[in-house]
């Protein structure tokens, strides 16, 4: 586990003795024992739902997916490794693109379950795979009227995105400029851009179908809780010294950013959990391993 976050965090290189090392007992031991095998690929899904994303995060979960691609496909069927990953639209996309997996009947049956809670979005940010499907098959006037409401959907939230789609969807995150400006931690031009647009600090994160942050998708967070999943702090210190309200939900955005500064920024302004409980946090804390 230790080597395996310190090759996802970037601190050591693909090809350093450690690395080689796990992934050799990874794969041999793969091999022998199917339960712990899919264990680790839990390991890996949840770090990839959680972690905080440094530079070349998914680079890094792709190599390593590359690396065990034949246990994969040896031990699980394509619908089984569709249903372990299924929580990670940016590791569905990958498996499809290097067809580890590929979209078959059953998958689509299960894109669209309407009683399935993530399939909605899903949906969407596979849109590409899914037409393809539905025009090289017999399809029902079900399947095409699905995919006509989808494309339909997707038109209907920006025009503009749906042009540049595949670029969108690859960058996995929520493509509005005022979410990049706080990503990038760059407040002078955050404060540039608000004060030129008016821009409410107020104002919700609106819902993006190109979000595959899991801690994120479905949610509308405040500027402010944004920020803080991002380990914003220069943008989070000026929300809070322009007076934007903050709640105990702060604690658990911060979390996910893995940025300890901003974990004493939270303590120094005296910001406490839900009745004074750390126990959420801790736990918040193991799933994202920080």
């Amino acid at each position: 586990q230790e080597n395996l976050l310190a090759f996802i965090d970037n601190n050591v290189e693909p090809h350093s003795p450690s690395i080689i090392y796990s992934v050799d007992i990874i794969k041999t031991y793969g091999i022998q024992n199917d339960q712990e095998f899919k264990h680790f690929l839990l390991l890996i899904l949840t770090i990839s739902n959680n972690h905080h994303r440094t530079p070349g995060f998914f680079d890094r979960i792709g190599q390593l997916l590359l690396l065990l691609a034949p246990n994969i496909k040896q031990r699980m069927t394509n619908f089984e490794i569709f249903q372990t990953f299924s929580s990670n639209k940016s590791i569905i996309l990958f498996l499809l693109q290097k067809q580890i997996i590929t979209i078959d009947e059953t998958i689509i049956n299960e894109l669209f379950d309407e009683k399935k809670k993530y399939v909605k979005n899903l949906c969407h940010f596979l849109f590409p795979e899914i037409k393809k499907f539905i025009e090289t098959k017999q399809s029902t006037e079900i399947e095409k009227d699905k995919i006509r409401q989808i494309k339909e959907e997707i038109i209907n939230i920006d025009s503009h995105n749906f042009t540049n789609y595949e670029e969108k969807r690859q960058e996995g995150q929520n493509e509005s400029y005022i979410c990049s400006l706080i990503r990038n931690d760059s407040v002078e031009e955050f404060i540039a851009y608000i004060t030129k647009e008016k821009y409410s600090l107020l104002n919700k994160i609106k819902p993006s179908i190109f979000e595959t942050n899991s801690f994120l998708i479905d949610k509308t967070p405040s500027l402010i809780e944004y920020a803080s999943f991002f380990g914003s702090i220069q943008i989070c210190k000026y929300l809070y010294q322009n007076n934007v309200s903050v709640g105990s939900s702060l604690w658990l955005y911060s979390i996910h950013s893995n940025n300890a500064n901003l974990i004493h920024f939270i303590e120094e302004n005296e910001i406490i959990p839900d009745y004074g409980d750390y126990d959420e946090c801790f736990k918040e804390s193991i799933k994202c391993h920080h």
